[in-house]
């Protein structure tokens, strides 16, 4: 490791050049651990400066100056209850008052959704009997809203919706695999996907639509070959993405009634996509893998697909989320607690404050104020992880 010393002048003009990096990490206010962490699930913001993180331990993360700080929310601190974090689907926020999260109960079992009416700062809990795992939600509106929940042993599952918040749920059809994630671009019409509880193995998987609010779902595309999907989104009613592992990504421009296996990635057979999030038609970041390295990225289009570009380069953590307020904004969730923030230039991406990423080197910068006074070790920044970052 080389050890570079800078004055604060010069830690200046350095900082204001990492300004145009595309993805900033973010700091987590819950502990880091490579084996231990608390993991995040769905990342959504409500706004360009308010959003939220479900995590693994049914918690949720919560900022209002685009995660330039993050705070814990817990919906029930006596339940002992887990969200899930991939796939993900754990929570759904309308507004900056409205949300719910769902989840599943270890102490008590059964399928469980919190919802608050006051932006967090209260919660009300319901067990959604006779379900066991709750696997994810969709809002529309304060009303309008959809859950995908799973049976006993993963025996059935089923999507139901309400119209009330969530005080009623409508039962909808069953299916004999689980559902994790449905996906709604109005009251009428959706999508999900249908997936056994195996992950590499698993086959064959589904994707299904409703025109009718999820009273009846229709298969549009039946997937035999291996490999399990992770994720699913529509930028509107034509546009749509599904991807998963085994290099799996499907779109669709004609609302589903075809569907394409996308080849033009660059990515290999064993490239795991567990997220995907479009803006619009053309601009959308799903991730995978680095070509040669296996290394995790997250690949973007400005064209719909036609064509592939890597912002993320050389993390090792696996995106479980993404996130997008437009074109020009927006956050990650990955494995190990990790959270980054995308603005445009250079991609950068961590754990945590100033963590980065350089497989060739490591490199650390200390602080000096112009007197070449050294600040203490809990001042350093350690740009031991940084994309881009010059070899010795």
């Amino acid at each position: 490791m080389k050890t570079i010393s800078i004055s604060l002048l010069s830690l200046h003009f350095f900082l204001a050049a990492l300004a145009s990096a595309q993805w900033i990490p973010q700091t987590s206010p819950l502990p880091i651990n490579d084996t231990t962490s608390d993991v995040p699930g769905k990342i959504q913001f409500v706004s360009p400066t308010e959003g939220w993180i479900g995590m693994s331990s049914a918690r949720l993360l919560h900022t209002v100056d685009a995660g330039a700080n993050w705070v814990v929310v817990d919906p029930d601190p006596v339940d002992t209850a887990g969200f899930f974090s991939n796939p993900t689907g754990s929570i759904s926020f309308t507004d900056s008052q409205h949300g719910w999260a769902i989840g599943t109960l270890y102490n008590s079992g059964g399928a469980v959704l919190y919802k608050t009416v006051n932006g967090g700062s209260s919660w009300n809990r319901q067990v959604l009997t006779p379900w066991i795992w709750g696997a994810g939600v969709q809002f529309l509106d304060s009303s309008i809203g959809w859950i995908g929940v799973i049976g006993a042993n993963f025996a059935t599952a089923a999507i139901l919706r309400t119209v009330d918040g969530g005080v009623n749920w409508i039962p909808g059809q069953t299916f004999s695999q689980k559902i994790v994630k449905p996906f709604f671009v109005d009251a009428n019409n959706g999508w999900a996907y249908t997936d056994s509880i195996t992950n590499n193995i698993s086959s064959p998987s589904e994707i299904l639509h409703t025109t009718d609010g999820g009273a009846n779902w229709t298969t549009q595309l039946r997937v035999t070959t291996p490999g399990e999907l992770l994720d699913i989104h529509f930028s509107d009613l034509n546009h749509g993405w599904v991807t998963g592992r085994n290099d799996k990504v499907y779109k669709t421009n004609n609302g589903g009634a075809n569907w394409t296996r996308v080849t033009n990635m660059g990515q290999d057979a064993t490239a795991k996509h567990s997220a995907v999030f479009f803006v619009d038609s053309n601009n959308g970041w799903i991730s995978g893998k680095i070509p040669g390295n296996g290394n995790n990225a997250v690949l973007h289009t400005t064209n719909g697909g036609t064509s592939w570009t890597i912002d993320l380069s050389n993390t090792q953590y696996d995106v479980f989320s993404l996130f997008f307020v437009d074109a020009n904004s927006g956050w990650l969730a990955a494995d190990y607690g990790a959270i980054a923030h995308y603005t445009s230039g250079v991609g950068i991406f961590g754990k945590g404050p100033n963590h980065f990423t350089n497989r060739q080197t490591r490199n650390r910068v200390e602080l000096r104020n112009l007197n070449g006074r050294r600040y203490s070790a809990e001042n350093k920044i350690n740009f031991d992880k940084i994309i881009g970052w010059p070899s010795p």
